[in-house]
């Protein structure tokens, strides 16, 4: 790969030679008379980018595409493509690790308590441009988030960001959430610069966008205070059909490239590729005007008898891993529960080893308790609520989805419950959904970082997908929210009412070239959070 080229004029650049001069003259004022006072915003710190720039020389050079009818700017940016190039020119609050807890980027800092989130600042971060991030931009980006397709549901549970000091602001939050630093993920940009689609707001990030004659690319930051790896540049490669970023890896345009997979298939199995963790929860969800299904053993029964790793690794290719309940199994905070470390504690004694997630005997055992106890000629096991024949609705685009619907079905044969799987075209699939024209339903839902599903289990509205959980189910969730009881605790009543039936969170893939090799850990959700680890050749 060539080294990086002398980088060109910053893009956009909108200050005059004027200004700048006046701004140098501005800030020499203003340090004679008042040293001790705040860095002005709109005063350099470091005035000649020339000598920032010869502190670090740039490294090896990769290339990445960017979806041209898309916007770079982080908070108007919608497609895999741009969403994903955000971490590399803008910073955030807190980043994400690979077990979803939280780790400070900018943030020094941060308390909890009733109904607020403080959060503290490096009082050393610089822009791009030299000017000092200080609590107004934080605020502002916040605000500009919160108002954005993009980051809106996320933020959805604050109120408002309130600025204390100079570099300590405090966020109102709507209800209490243990885990609400979780979402301060959004990026931070400089105060005013990110008001307009094709503005390309200031970030403190390791690199910085310029456009040239060379075209756009994103050339080390020489003002952000790690400066680590050895790429020192990445350059943008306009792609007008983001499906079609893969073949740019194949024809050598591109070094890298995504695939959240929501496509519902695996393209691509001879492109050199890893996997990336999503907080994507796939599970089943039942109609509760089915008799049947209003009993808690039924459907405690069905999830007795679906084989996780089964859809996890075949239905899914791997690209997934198994999920007993709503929370992401790669989250610490789950994880330190220890619930499954005694595989008891979910099944019983008479499991297969390799089944360790499917009991039959305990699932049937439910089904004659609920009143099941016959089978009719046609094999479907019948009672005093009727035969237990139903329709699996999914739509008929999405091959994992297919393949673990069948997997599901032929499971719940073995205890005599008939599936019938009802694969429809996505616009007719959405209509049944809403007109509640199905028995169970195989959908998707993407988590936000702080593991909440409210959706799932409203405490308080409707569920999109139809989801009418029993009082004692919702009740235990809010206790669990507000801090009232343990995730343990929450876990147990999840078992007991098994609302709706969790089954895998799943991955996504990233591809790249034969230039580079991918390393270190990819911390979710930026698919690009480990590419100062990436080896070039």
């Amino acid at each position: 790969m060539k080294s990086a080229k002398k980088q060109g004029k910053p893009f956009p650049r909108k200050a005059s030679l004027f200004a700048e001069i006046f701004s140098a003259v501005l800030a020499l004022a203003i340090a004679l008379s008042a040293f001790n006072s705040c860095v002005d915003k709109n005063i350099p710190v470091i005035k000649e980018e020339e000598t920032a720039d010869e502190e670090f020389e740039p490294g090896k050079t990769v290339s990445l595409g960017y979806y041209i009818r898309d916007s770079l700017n982080p908070f108007y940016a919608a497609s895999l493509l741009n969403t994903g190039l955000t971490p590399l020119v803008y910073d955030s609050l807190y980043s994400l690790d690979e077990k979803y807890m939280p780790v400070p980027v900018i943030a020094a800092s941060y308390i909890l308590s009733e109904g607020k989130l403080k959060v503290t600042l490096l009082s050393d971060v610089l822009f791009s441009d030299g000017t000092q991030l200080t609590s107004d931009d934080v605020a502002y980006s916040f605000n500009t988030a919160k108002n954005s397709n993009r980051y809106a549901d996320t933020l959805s549970g604050f109120l408002s960001a309130e600025k204390e000091s100079g570099f300590e602001l405090v966020f109102n939050l709507a209800k209490h959430d243990s885990y609400a630093v979780n979402l301060l993920t959004f990026p931070i940009v400089k105060y005013g610069t990110g008001e307009e689609a094709d503005d390309i707001p200031v970030g403190s990030g390791p690199y910085r966008l310029f456009d040239d004659d060379d075209g756009k690319r994103f050339s080390v930051n020489p003002y952000n205070r790690e400066k680590k790896g050895e790429i020192g540049e990445v350059r943008l490669y306009p792609i007008s059909v983001p499906q079609d970023t893969v073949y740019g890896i194949e024809n050598g345009f591109v070094d890298a490239a995504a695939d959240d997979l929501s496509g519902g298939k695996f393209t691509f199995p001879g492109v050199n590729h890893v996997k990336y963790p999503q907080n994507n929860l796939v599970f089943i969800a039942f109609n509760s005007s089915v008799i049947a299904f209003s009993d808690s053993r039924v459907r405690r029964a069905i999830s007795y008898c679906v084989n996780r790793r089964e859809i996890a690794s075949a239905a899914f290719l791997s690209f997934a891993k198994e999920a007993y309940t709503p929370f992401n199994p790669a989250w610490e905070i789950y994880a330190e529960a220890n619930m499954f470390n005694d595989i008891s504690a979910f099944t019983d004694a008479n499991m297969e080893k390799t089944e360790f997630s499917v009991n039959y005997l305990k699932g049937a055992e439910l089904l004659e308790a609920a009143g099941f106890a016959s089978v009719a000629k046609s094999g479907a096991r019948t009672g005093t609520l009727g035969y237990m024949e139903y329709t699996m609705l999914i739509n008929d685009d999405n091959q994992f989805k297919l393949a673990a619907a069948r997997s599901i079905a032929e499971s719940l044969e073995k205890v005599n419950i008939k599936i019938e799987i009802k694969a429809l075209p996505w616009n007719d699939y959405v209509k049944a959904v809403n007109d509640e024209n199905f028995d169970m339903c195989l959908e998707e839902i993407k988590l936000n970082p702080n593991m909440n599903f409210s959706v799932l289990i409203p405490t308080d509205s409707a569920s999109p997908f139809h989801i009418k959980p029993q009082k004692e189910i919702t009740d235990s969730y809010r206790d669990f929210l507000n801090g009232m009881i343990t995730i343990d605790t929450f876990i147990i009543d999840f078992f007991e009412h098994m609302p709706f039936i969790p089954i895998v969170f799943r991955d996504g893939a990233l591809y790249y070239s034969g230039n580079i090799t991918p390393g270190g850990k990819t911390m979710p959700p930026d698919y690009l959070s480990a590419l100062h680890n990436w080896n070039v050749k």
